[in-house]
Protein backbone atom coordinates (compact mmCIF):
# COMPACT_ATOMS: atom_id res chain seq x y z
CA UNK A 1 0.00 0.00 0.00
CA UNK A 2 1.10 3.63 -0.54
CA UNK A 3 3.73 2.61 -3.10
CA UNK A 4 5.57 0.26 -0.76
CA UNK A 5 4.28 -3.07 -2.04
CA UNK A 6 6.31 -6.24 -1.69
CA UNK A 7 5.12 -8.51 -4.47
CA UNK A 8 5.19 -12.15 -3.44
CA UNK A 9 6.59 -11.43 0.04
CA UNK A 10 5.96 -13.89 2.86
CA UNK A 11 3.88 -12.45 5.69
CA UNK A 12 3.99 -14.33 9.00
CA UNK A 13 0.87 -14.10 11.16
CA UNK A 14 1.04 -14.97 14.86
CA UNK A 15 -1.96 -14.94 17.22
CA UNK A 16 -1.67 -14.69 21.01
CA UNK A 17 -4.57 -14.98 23.48
CA UNK A 18 -4.80 -12.56 26.38
CA UNK A 19 -1.32 -11.94 27.83
CA UNK A 20 0.08 -15.33 26.73
CA UNK A 21 3.57 -15.36 25.23
CA UNK A 22 3.02 -18.70 23.50
CA UNK A 23 1.08 -18.30 20.24
CA UNK A 24 -2.25 -20.08 19.80
CA UNK A 25 -1.90 -19.95 16.01
CA UNK A 26 0.76 -19.20 13.40
CA UNK A 27 0.56 -19.15 9.63
CA UNK A 28 2.32 -17.70 6.60
CA UNK A 29 0.63 -15.77 3.80
CA UNK A 30 2.02 -14.76 0.42
CA UNK A 31 1.52 -11.21 -0.78
CA UNK A 32 0.01 -10.89 -4.26
CA UNK A 33 1.41 -8.80 -7.12
CA UNK A 34 0.17 -5.62 -5.41
CA UNK A 35 1.89 -6.51 -2.13
CA UNK A 36 -1.41 -7.38 -0.43
CA UNK A 37 -1.84 -10.40 1.83
CA UNK A 38 -5.25 -11.01 3.38
CA UNK A 39 -6.73 -13.33 5.93
CA UNK A 40 -10.36 -14.09 6.70
CA UNK A 41 -12.39 -16.58 8.67
CA UNK A 42 -9.84 -17.17 11.42
CA UNK A 43 -11.93 -18.86 14.13
CA UNK A 44 -10.99 -17.45 17.52
CA UNK A 45 -12.83 -17.99 20.80
CA UNK A 46 -14.33 -15.12 22.79
CA UNK A 47 -11.68 -13.07 24.56
CA UNK A 48 -8.82 -10.69 23.86
CA UNK A 49 -6.29 -11.62 21.18
CA UNK A 50 -3.14 -9.94 19.86
CA UNK A 51 -2.43 -10.51 16.17
CA UNK A 52 1.08 -9.79 14.86
CA UNK A 53 1.91 -9.48 11.14
CA UNK A 54 5.61 -9.67 10.21
CA UNK A 55 7.25 -9.06 6.83
CA UNK A 56 11.04 -9.18 7.01
CA UNK A 57 12.18 -6.86 9.80
CA UNK A 58 8.88 -4.94 9.88
CA UNK A 59 5.95 -5.95 12.04
CA UNK A 60 2.64 -4.54 13.11
CA UNK A 61 0.29 -5.81 15.79
CA UNK A 62 -3.18 -5.04 16.94
CA UNK A 63 -5.55 -6.24 19.62
CA UNK A 64 -9.00 -7.61 18.90
CA UNK A 65 -11.71 -8.37 21.43
CA UNK A 66 -14.17 -11.07 20.44
CA UNK A 67 -17.41 -10.96 22.36
CA UNK A 68 -19.44 -14.08 22.99
CA UNK A 69 -22.68 -14.16 21.09
CA UNK A 70 -26.01 -15.51 22.33
CA UNK A 71 -27.97 -17.59 19.87
CA UNK A 72 -31.50 -16.34 19.00
CA UNK A 73 -33.01 -19.18 21.06
CA UNK A 74 -31.08 -18.02 24.16
CA UNK A 75 -28.41 -20.77 24.16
Amino acid sequence: EFGNSVSGGQVDVTVFSNEDTTPVATLTLSANGDGVASLSDMPLPAGTHRIVYTLGAASVSYTVVIMSETAPDGD
